[in-house]
């Protein structure tokens, strides 16, 4: 057993980091550091987290300027927390900046499944577009976004331990994301 906090100290890390290196400014906040999660579950937690972040660089947060226009802080924010119920861990991720963009995920669908099948899908089915293999609304691959496995691998490694994802995408004000998955690989 390892305190969540371990997985936060890198979090911050990468935020910093990205920050620098892609000059859009973030804060991250963080909730649940005391729990104890088994480490095998933090190990494969942690590159979701990673994959979570990278993508609010990549496609979530505008520039300075552009969020001063939509009038939000000049700043981007993630809130990363942890809530611990009887057997299960949600972490829950959520970064405020511009969400998912559905028409554009509709767009790039169209080649990796059937277009009836796009046409017949709800807001929360073109939000979980963003899970399938292949799937990037990134128009050229880069240091950080591009190549369409990033959200495919975060599905992996949560389903691995027996869990599943949930996604709230508010178009303009950003993404929660939450992972739920059993408080150890061998329960749930």
């Amino acid at each position: 057993m390892l305190p969540f906090g371990t997985l936060l100290g890198r979090a911050a890390r990468l935020v910093r980091e990205l920050t620098h290196s892609t000059g859009l400014p973030a804060t991250l906040a963080t909730s649940g550091e005391p729990v104890e999660v088994d480490r095998a579950v933090l190990d494969t937690l942690h590159p979701a987290v990673v994959q979570l972040i990278r993508n609010s660089f990549a496609h979530g947060f505008e520039t300075s300027a552009q969020r001063r226009g939509a009038g939000k802080p000049t700043s981007g924010r993630i809130s990363v927390g942890l809530s611990l119920d009887d057997a299960t861990l949600v972490v829950r991720y959520a970064d405020d900046g511009r969400g998912v963009d559905r028409d554009r995920l509709r767009e790039r669908a169209v080649g990796l499944m059937p277009s009836e099948t796009i046409a017949q899908l709800d807001d929360d089915g073109i939000d979980r577009l963003i899970l399938e293999p292949g799937l990037t609304t990134s128009n050229d691959a880069g240091a950080l976004s591009g190549r369409g496995v990033g959200m495919d691998v975060v599905r992996t490694q949560v389903e691995r331990l027996g869990g599943r994802i949930e996604i709230d995408n508010a178009p303009g004000r950003g993404l929660t994301i939450r992972l739920i998955v059993p408080v150890s690989p061998t329960s749930g």
